[in-house]
């Protein structure tokens, strides 16, 4: 998890310092996170399909999500 924050805010930190406009650097921030969410989607599917997770967690990061 840390690694993850970690990587998230290099990414930030490099989007803040680019000079772009704001609308620019905003688009980059929502593709990043687009990104994000559909590699952790894939990667609960997976899990899901090998049964390696239990049905509540399935529900738990579908609510959270």
């Amino acid at each position: 998890m840390r690694e993850l924050k970690n990587e998230a805010e290099c990414e930030f930190l490099c989007i803040d310092n680019a000079q772009d406009s704001s609308y620019q650097k905003h688009v980059k921030m929502v593709e990043i996170e687009k990104a994000r969410f559909e590699a952790a989607d894939r990667i609960m599917r997976l899990l899901a399909e090998y049964r390696a997770i239990s049905s509540l967690e399935q529900f738990k990061y579908l609510h959270i999500s």
